[in-house]
Order: structure tokens, then sequence, then C-alpha cells
């Protein structure tokens, strides 16, 4: 982060009324210097990206736990930090679950993929209407344009890969807080890009349930890009159950 040749660290702290975000730097031999950026309980995600395309490396948040934020805190190249709110929603219970860096819409800046379904406060667990995927369009100078890309009930998160060869960016998302009792319930869905960034969903699987942890590569080295689940059951019903489980991309161009 301060451009002296080593890796440093950046922490988000859940916490519960004490949570904060900071960034560790590394003074070597294995002693670091604890710098805060922002004292708020409820971060879960702290991706790492050059966000306003000055070369250095910004750091990007999310912030749940009722306040349902997004911030940047951007680099002056040296481990300065100005902080930014990019995004905050007027819903207290949206349920902010993950997010990443990738350029949606391939105009060479990275963008903000968000996904909302978290219900851990709820008992038992479950999906809320608002539940679903978005991304934040970086329009430069860490100006965002916010962007819904469609509903999922218990959204947790979620991959930009281009699953259908079709040269743009389309949109994985696993659900770990669905309607389980229902057997129709998603668990993975697909958000195919048309090529000018409307989506339309496409359920992919309603089994195994409880889908926490999403991951993409080719797996296979047939240069289609497969997926990677992680489960996590912890609320009925316990019928449905895998912890790992991959996917493999069996498309073939219609």
């Amino acid at each position: 982060f301060d451009g002296d040749g080593d890796i440093d660290l950046v922490v988000g702290q859940f916490g519960y009324d004490d949570g904060e975000i900071r960034w560790m730097e590394n003074l070597g031999g294995w002693n670091f210097e604890s710098h805060d950026l922002l004292e708020l309980s409820g971060t879960i995600h702290t991706p790492v990206g050059d966000l306003d395309g000055d070369g250095d490396l910004d750091i990007a948040a999310v912030v749940s736990q009722e306040w349902e934020e997004i911030y940047v805190f951007e680099n002056d190249g040296k481990g300065m930090f100005d902080r930014h709110l990019v995004y905050g929603a007027t819903n207290d219970d949206f349920g902010s679950s993950g997010i990443s860096l990738v350029d949606m819409d391939l105009d060479g800046d990275l963008d903000v993929l968000y996904s909302n379904g978290d219900a851990f406060d709820y008992i038992p667990p479950g999906p809320r209407p608002w539940h679903g995927v978005q991304w934040l369009e970086n329009d430069g100078d860490l100006g965002f344009t916010y962007h819904r890309i469609g509903d999922f009930p218990g959204a947790y998160f979620a991959n930009a890969v281009d699953g259908d060869l079709d040269g743009d960016v389309d949109v994985f998302v696993v659900s770990a807080f669905n309607d389980w009792d229902s057997p129709e319930a998603a668990s993975l869905a697909w958000f195919e890009n048309d090529g000018a960034m409307g989506f339309t969903r496409r359920i992919l699987a309603t089994e195994p349930t409880h889908l926490l942890a999403l991951a993409s590569a080719d797996m296979d080295g047939d240069g289609l890009v497969d997926l990677v689940t992680g489960a996590m059951h912890v609320s009925p019903p316990y019928d449905r159950m895998s912890r790992v489980t991959l996917w493999r991309n069996t498309w073939k161009d219609p």
C-alpha cells in the first residue's frame, strides 16, 4: 500500500459494537504497524484494487450490521487514504452479504459487484423480498452509479465471469437463506448478460441448499469457467446437504 516493495495487510474486523477497518504496514521481520481507516461494526469484505486508475492499490469495503454501506479508501500511493462513502442502502435490513471488484462493463476500470441476502439475525433465517444482486458502475473520480441486476432470495455471494463465452460478463450467485422448505427454492442462479448490461435470471440448482461460498475457475482445462460452492447447514432442513460441490460448465453454443 505504501510503495515500499513489501506486502501489507488490510483487516476488516466485524465486531459487534466496536468493529473497524485498518491496514497493517509491514515494517519487516514480521512486525506490523496498524493504521485505522474506519470504526464501524459489521465489515465483511475488504477487496483491494486500483479503483481510480492511478496505479496504486485502493481498498473497498462493505459494512453490514444495519449500516449497509460501501466505502472506498483512496490511496495516495504512500499509504495515506481518503475515505469515500460510495453507496448506502436506505433499508437498514438490506442484508449486505458480499462485494467483489470486477470490470462489469468492460470499459477498463473496476466496478463493484454487490450481493444482499444475509438473514442470520432472523430465527429461523429466511429470505426477504429485497434480496438480490447489483453492481456499482465506476464513473471515474470515485463516483459510482447503482444498477440492480436482479432479485434472488438469500443471495449471499456472487462471481462475475463469462459463463457462456459470448464476450460479456455474466453473474453467478449462491443463496444461503432461501425458503428451503420449498423444493423449488433455488440455491444457485445464473444472471445471463445480454451484452447491453441487461440480465436474465436462470435457475441452475435447488440443491444442495444453504450455499455461502462461491469461486470460479477452469477446473478441468476445457476453456470453460467452472464453479465451486461451499455450504453451511445451520438450520433445517438437512436433507439436501453438501459441504463443497464442483459444478462443471457444459455450455455448448447453440
